[in-house]
């Protein structure tokens, strides 16, 4: 009896052997048809019906389930798709919220909050001819205004309702406080937190002012006295120590300028009386005092949607208050949030630039893992989707099955990839902080990968399918196939790499760098036809290396059968793994660097890790001095008519607190120290001289006098280098008497912590001028961009080495019928299971140990040609220098030889499982 599908008659042995159940038709169907005088023969398609609504499509969704193995495959490479397409907008917002962070603290951790400044806008009175102010009609005008405490209430209360948190207040208003015959000119101050930020040495439980210890020295006054403010006189609430002098704490960075005059060290600003109440200080303070409401914000929990948030209700604030509408009332922001937003999202947009076309690239390599998934389901459900080819069905009903089947493995897979590029980036991201914005349109990315991947899995399942049953036999090689296409991608590679040296790799807006997308597209282009390239050289010689393999043992000679007995399919393994090495190592190898080079950079201006300026004198023998070693810098000398700058230094403990690189100079910094301490000859000093090799006199300050000097290193950067101009490095006491007008400063410079090397100096009563570590003299938020992009991109490339691996075993797998077949029928004639097993491992250790030399020594090449393109902070030294990755050499070794030894199990178990019977009996 003939069993009917697809109204065509099939013999029941023919659908016992082509057919796992699924196209059965109930008995009942069956006998009606019969019943009804169904010819046997074949009729057609049903009149009326359509492809869909037949049994083969319509159980598609629930016959994936036979083949768990399929459905494990199209959910890996739906997974790794959804991960590479969503990843970039999740990345950006990530880097972009760290970059906000940055940003916002990288001077003072308070600059940027969201701020509102009082003050009469002494620009809007009225003033005399001379232009300026006329204080007999600007009192007047300055007493009608409203009281500066009425001011700060109504901005406080508006603060709030715009959602901001409840601000914090800081002000401050001149004085004069009489003594004697003589006037000392303090500043009245009163801060939330001002007090908690101070060291206290005596207290009172009284209402008042806090005085300096200077003015409580000079006026002879204790906790609890009065002193004479003006017309009226004030309670000393307690004393505190001086500000000047001290370690800056973060409360008073933005405010520094009232107790530390950088300008003038001599001249130090009025002192500080602090305030024990707003209250109090508002009844003092005159009606023209400054006033500074600021609602304190998470930097580190905050993205850039927060940072425009802010913004808009600072901006409701002004726009809405009434006292804001007095231009005379001076109300404003007062902070530098719209710079920090502006700057951010300069560095967003370049972020975006280089980051979307590595997502694009990532997501097409992930394409063709999930066409893999396609033919492996072609290949798994082999007996049915021949017989339905010889049935009639063509390539477009084989997709739209194959697409039915494997919907829901797929949307299952975009699912978990879009939650694994959500709790990736989150872990390992710059931050784990994202914009509102940023999970939907991962969303939206995946969901487009997803429509894309189902057709693309449905398209090669359908010509895989078909081609099951219409296979050619043979193929003439036109001469169009043998030329080397990938040429054409060297010469592209040439042409980015010629618009990149003409163009340069790095434009700077606003002091950010951003990154030219030439320098993804010359490596991409350069790797992916240099690869090509290489590949097909290899191709060429497999036969040779076949023959030769003839004349070797046993597992040496199956190894390179197998190789060579596919060369394309060989080529297309190489050049899938080589390329995620390539990338991995070239962005590792940028990313290294470029940390590399702006730590560099930070070091040679600071000198070491740390350098405290005075313009006091460092006692030898003290503390201070004790904790590194200390340098004179004279700012105004001139070498050979040209300006630049002077470091005296101790030959003794110079080498060994300095920072130093070898790249700077083919001797190391103990030698050129060593030479410094040469006598002088003939009155001709020995000098070491940057940006000035042929130097061969000084001149000091004022004097005209110049000093000879010989050149004896002139190293490409130097520690202690501040300006773009040459420095000058001579041994302490070489120098005759320096002039006081060159500018003496003299700095410790020292490994240890800042606030413990500023203590010090408190400790000896020295001003400290300024302080440097190397993240305070770059702008890291702007610079690191640029590796977080490359960090982007080793990420994606160890994501396409995924892929590679995951076609590595698809590749195994859909060879698995001829490889088990070959390995039954030598098994037969006495083939050894471990000369087998030893086979399969020279086999992918040549495959993946060739293509992660190939990828090792192409990421070489490209690297060490972008890299002094990438020139981030031209003015300051050194240039750009190139690191080995050494860290990702080694992991890429490691995984390289995991893989392989890997991979050869995998195959040797999966021909160890097959039954010899059945593999004999396989046909194709």
């Amino acid at each position: 009896m003939a069993v009917f599908w697809n109204d065509i008659a099939v013999p029941p042995t023919t659908m016992r052997q082509h057919s796992q159940g699924d196209y059965l038709l109930s008995e009942a169907r069956v006998d009606s048809r019969a019943s009804h005088g169904a010819p046997p023969a074949n009729r057609g398609a049903r009149s009326g019906g359509s492809l869909l609504s037949l049994p083969p499509w319509t159980r598609a969704p629930r016959l994936a389930l036979r083949t768990p193995a399929v459905i494990v495959a199209v959910i890996i490479a739906s997974a790794i798709l959804a991960c590479a397409s969503a990843s970039a907008s999740l990345f950006v917002s990530s880097a972009t919220s760290e970059a906000l962070r940055l940003n916002m603290g990288q001077f003072c951790p308070t600059a940027s909050y969201p701020a509102i400044k009082s003050q009469v806008d002494y620009t809007k009175l009225p003033t005399e001819d001379d232009g300026t102010i006329d204080f007999s009609k600007a009192s007047g005008i300055i007493a009608k205004l409203a009281p500066q405490a009425t001011k700060v209430a109504e901005l406080r209360d508006a603060m709030r309702a715009h959602g901001l948190a409840a601000p914090e207040l800081f002000a401050h208003s001149g004085n004069i406080m009489p003594s004697g015959t003589n006037k000392i000119a303090v500043n009245l101050l009163y801060g939330d937190h001002a007090l908690q930020n101070v060291t206290i040495t005596e207290k009172s439980d009284l209402p008042g002012f806090y005085v300096p210890q200077t003015v409580a020295k000079y006026m002879g006054v204790h906790a609890g006295d009065t002193i004479q403010l003006s017309n009226e006189s004030i309670t000393v609430a307690g004393v505190y120590q001086n500000l000047f002098g001290q370690p800056i704490r973060p409360y008073w960075c933005i405010d520094r300028a009232l107790f530390d005059n950088a300008a003038s060290a001599s001249t130090p600003p009025p002192d500080i009386l602090i305030a024990t109440s707003e209250a109090l200080y508002f009844d003092k303070a005159s009606p023209s005092s400054f006033a500074r409401l600021t609602s304190p914000v998470d930097r580190a929990d905050s993205s850039l949607s927060d940072a425009h948030d802010w913004q808009d209700a600072v901006d409701a604030v002004l726009s809405t208050t009434a006292a804001a509408k007095n231009p005379l009332n001076g109300i404003a922001a007062d902070s530098n949030l719209e710079d920090s937003i502006k700057d951010v999202t300069l560095v967003r947009a370049g972020l975006v630039g280089p980051i979307v076309p590595i997502a694009i690239g990532g997501s097409m390599l992930a394409l063709f893992l999930v066409g893999a998934a396609g033919s492996y389901w072609a290949d798994r459900r082999f007996n049915e989707v021949r017989m339905l080819a010889s049935r009639g069905v063509g390539a477009g009903g084989l997709a739209l099955k194959a697409g039915l089947e494997l919907i829901i493995p797929a949307a299952v897979g975009t699912i978990l990839g879009l939650g694994a590029a959500y709790f990736i980036v989150r872990a390992l991201g710059p931050s784990s902080v994202f914009d509102r914005n940023a999970l939907p349109y991962a969303g939206l990315t995946a969901a487009f990968g997803f429509i894309l991947g189902i057709l693309v899995m449905a398209m090669v399942a359908g010509i895989r399918g078909r081609g099951h049953v219409e296979k050619t036999l043979g193929r003439k090689r036109t001469i169009w196939s043998m030329l080397p296409w990938e040429l054409l991608l060297l010469v592209a590679a040439g042409a980015c790499w010629w618009a990149l040296d003409s163009g340069g790799a790095v434009t700077v807006d606003r002091k950010i760098p951003v990154l030219s997308v030439l320098v993804l597209a010359f490596p991409l282009l350069f790797l992916v036809g240099a690869s090509a390239f290489v590949v097909r050289l290899l191709i060429l010689v497999l036969p040779v290396a076949r023959k030769l393999g003839g004349r070797a043992g046993t597992a040496l000679f199956l190894a390179v059968s197998r190789i060579s007995a596919s060369k394309v399919i060989s080529g297309v393994v190489l050049a899938a793994l080589a390329m995620p090495v390539a990338m991995t190592l070239y962005a590792a190898g940028l990313t290294d660097s470029i940390k590399h080079t702006l730590d560099a950079k930070g070091h040679v201006y600071v000198g070491a890790e740390t350098a405290v300026q005075t313009v006091g004198t460092i006692k030898p023998g003290s503390k201070a001095a004790g904790l590194g070693t200390v340098v004179d810098r004279y700012e105004y000398i001139k070498v050979d008519g040209e300006n630049a700058e002077l470091l005296t230094i101790d030959p003794k403990t110079f080498a060994a607190n300095a920072y130093w690189d070898d790249s700077f100079a083919d001797a190391s910094l103990p030698q050129l120290v060593d030479k410094l301490t040469a006598p002088a000859k003939n009155g001709v000093i020995p000098a070491i001289v940057v940006r000035a090799p042929g130097a061969t006199s000084i001149t000091l300050g004022d004097d005209n006098t110049k000093i000879a000097i010989t050149v004896i290193d002139a190293p490409k950067a130097f520690p202690g280098i501040h300006q773009n101009a040459p420095l000058v490095i001579v041994a302490r006491g070489q120098l005759p008497d320096i002039p006081q007008s060159a500018g003496l400063k003299q700095e410790l410079w020292t490994p240890v912590d800042v606030n413990v090397a500023q203590k010090a100096f408190a400790a000896q009563e020295l001003p400290i001028y300024n302080a440097f570590t190397p993240d305070s003299v770059l702008d890291v938020a702007n610079v690191l961009s640029i590796s977080w992009t490359f960090d982007y991109l080793q990420a994606l490339a160890a994501l396409s080495g995924v892929i590679a691996i995951g076609g590595l075993l698809l590749y195994v797998e859909t060879r698995s019928r001829t490889r088990i077949a070959s390995y039954a029928m030598a098994r037969r004639m006495g083939l050894r299971r471990s000369t087998h097993f030893q086979s399969l491992l020279i086999e992918f250790a040549v495959l993946v140990g060739f293509a992660a030399l190939c990828g090792a020594a192409l990421s070489y090449v490209a690297a060490r040609i972008v890299n002094p393109m990438l020139e981030l902070s031209p003015l300051r030294p050194p240039a750009p220098i190139f690191t080995a990755p050494t860290g990702a050499l080694l992991l890429t070794a490691g995984v390289a030889i995991i893989i392989a030894v890997g991979t050869a199990l995998y195959a040797q178990s999966a021909a160890d499982r097959a039954k010899l019977s059945e593999v004999l009996r396989l046909g194709d």
